[in-house]
């Protein structure tokens, strides 16, 4: 699956955007998007005002110019920029919106910002460049540029920076249970309820470290990490050891970790090998099944 997401992508990103769909992240920019549906689908009863101190209305170019605290505002999210371009066919039916400038959009749980944002109104994709961020209610996730399917509801991020934060009932300390992850590109379905990191995935929970170049998280209703899988050649860090497999499953709410896949482990003087391994990060007990393992000993 990641060979296939990163050959769509980079072949054709619009195309990736299909099917499937997010929560949590940019759920607020797909309100955005939802809302910005005008002539193509919208329902009725969701009114949509736009105001600003300045408006010019170019109708030989059938475009209109919203500057000065440019607002867009439906039931559901409000979005604020410093200029807003809306371009529309002849009879008035919007085929694009361009917010330019401080964008930030807002709905009742999440915020996201931006410099620039482009929707176009026939593929429903909207895009959010400029340094975006979005902050919600588990965490914020940075990049450098966010393709959004507002119609499908799935979102694309490229070089991702996502920090997430454990459960407040989690047992380790605030620092300890936050999660960072690094990748060339983040992909959010909102029905499943799952994200993917791909290539160069970097997760950095606390002391451990883990590198894989596909990692698939799964969350729950209120958007916190529940657990994780790395798959493609793993390797795993902590304090207390080195260990490597083909797939790492992570048990975020414990900081469990399994290893499976050839999986092997090194701590100290010593090499283990089995057919699972698992442990607690930061802890020095650990399960081998089907154990071999290795003393090194040094001469007298």
């Amino acid at each position: 699956m990641a060979d296939f997401f990163s050959t769509l992508f980079q072949n054709n990103p619009h195309s990736l955007l299909r099917g499937g769909g997010l929560r949590g992240v940019f759920l607020v920019l797909l309100g955005l998007g939802a809302g910005l549906l005008m002539g193509a689908g919208a329902p009725p009863s969701k009114k949509i005002e736009i105001s600003a101190k300045q408006l010019e209305v170019l109708g030989e170019e059938n475009k209109s110019i919203y500057r000065q605290n440019a607002h867009v505002r439906n039931q559901d999210m409000e979005l604020q920029c410093d200029e807003l371009f809306v371009f529309y066919t002849p009879q008035r039916t919007i085929v694009r919106i361009e917010a330019l400038g401080h964008v930030e959009a807002n709905d009742q749980q999440n915020r996201a910002i931006g410099e620039q944002a482009f929707f176009n109104n026939e593929t429903g994709l909207l895009e959010v460049v400029g340094n975006p961020e979005a902050q919600f209610a588990g965490g914020s996730v940075r990049g450098s540029k966010v393709l959004l399917n507002t119609r499908t509801k799935e979102a694309l991020v490229e070089n991702p920076t996502t920090l997430l934060s454990e459960a407040p009932h989690a047992k380790e300390s605030a620092k300890e249970a936050e999660v960072e992850i690094l990748a060339e590109q983040l992909m959010f379905e909102h029905n499943s309820k799952v994200a993917t990191w791909e290539r160069q995935v970097h997760l950095r929970r606390g002391p451990m470290l883990i590198r894989a170049p596909s990692l698939r998280a799964f969350y729950d209703e209120k958007g916190q990490l529940q657990k994780a899988i790395a798959t493609g050649g793993v390797e795993v860090q902590d304090e207390l050891r080195w260990a490597k497999s083909q797939t790492a499953h992570l048990d975020n709410r414990r900081g469990i970790i399994v290893l499976t896949g050839a999986p092997e482990v090194k701590e100290k003087n010593s090499h283990l090998r089995g057919s699972r391994i698992s442990f607690v990060t930061g802890k020095h007990t650990l399960t081998v099944e089907n154990a071999q393992t290795v003393f090194e000993v040094s001469n007298p």
